[in-house]
């Protein structure tokens, strides 16, 4: 009952919001749990910001989730891959109407001023990480790609009791066929039939971080969550402020020294640390929760695709 009263409260106040599209864009891409919330709730203390949370996750629990299903194409585990024809067409017109924060049930403004208003959107995207190549090419926008290392992101999700959408990948041959080779493929499916949850959520982590890694090819920068946790005041100024032109630069690096908006899903001896500001602390604290084998069959798997980005085992 509490929970109808606060969404309905906050559908009242983003329907009051008047919105004026008068600065770019600004597109999060990123991995679940991997640092994204951190940096989207930076831009969201900002003035004017209309911000939405994962607008591509179709699930019941999402708002706006009648809308998403209505609007979008049919996507399995809520993961769109690289699209064509009329399924195209209906994910860029959702797009364009959340690029003009048309959805109000899904979106807000947390400091939209009086009378209210707001005149940039900022949109977290977890559930396209293939699709990046198409928005960096179709939307103006400003926009970043962000990495956490697998070991962080993967423990966290595997805590959280999560399933991985590896198996949708999978399901997608030809699709997979343009970022690995036969071997690669042929190994994720093997993992699958084992059923190892580390080793497929490793596995889970490479599939989706693939495209992003690519992201400075098409324009898009790349950055680590472990960079902007040790040093998020260079962040601030050149990405946030030099990039993007926010303007509320106490504020934004404030909010690296508290735990983000999804802090209910971390771990409170994780929550202090970001509150001690023990940074380094901070980016190890995962290696706390995985086993040696763990770390080795994590680098096995990073030494198998050729990524030298992150490395489980020095």
């Amino acid at each position: 009952m509490k929970q109808a009263i606060m969404r309905v409260l906050r559908q009242a106040k983003a329907g009051a919001v008047q919105f004026t599209p008068e600065k770019k864009p600004i597109l999060i891409f990123g991995l679940r749990r991997g640092g994204s919330t951190m940096v989207a709730d930076a831009v969201a203390v900002n003035k004017g910001v209309w911000y939405t949370n994962e607008p591509f996750a179709v699930l019941p629990r999402h708002p706006g989730y009648e809308t998403r299903k209505a609007a979008l194409p049919e996507a399995q585990h809520s993961h769109f891959f690289e699209l064509e024809g009329q399924d195209l067409e209906r994910f860029a017109a959702y797009t364009d109407n959340h690029l003009h924060a048309t959805y109000r049930d899904q979106g807000t403004a947390r400091h939209a001023g009086v009378p209210p208003k707001a005149n940039r959107v900022c949109l977290k995207i977890l559930n396209a990480p293939w699709m990046l190549p198409w928005f960096s090419s179709n939307v103006p926008a400003h926009q970043i790609a962000l990495l956490r290392h697998p070991g962080g992101q993967v423990s966290s999700t595997l805590r959280q009791n999560w399933g991985f959408p590896l198996e949708a990948y999978v399901q997608r041959p030809n699709d997979m066929a343009l970022h690995f080779a036969p071997d690669e493929i042929a190994s994720i499916g093997e993992a699958l039939e084992r059923g190892d949850r580390w080793e497929i959520g490793v596995l889970d982590w490479v599939v989706q971080a693939v495209p992003l890694m690519k992201a400075e090819a098409h324009g898009v920068p790349l950055v680590t969550y472990e960079d902007v946790v040790r040093d998020p005041e260079t962040f601030v100024d050149d990405w946030l402020v030099g990039t993007c032109g926010l303007e509320d630069r106490e504020a934004m690096v404030a909010t690296f020294g508290k735990p983000s908006g999804s802090s209910r899903l971390s771990k409170d001896s994780t929550n202090s640390l970001i509150s001690s500001g023990d940074r380094d602390a901070v980016v190890e604290r995962w290696r706390k929760d995985v086993t040696d084998e763990q770390l080795r069959i994590g680098q096995d798997i990073l030494d198998r695709f050729g990524i030298d980005i992150y490395r489980f085992v020095d």
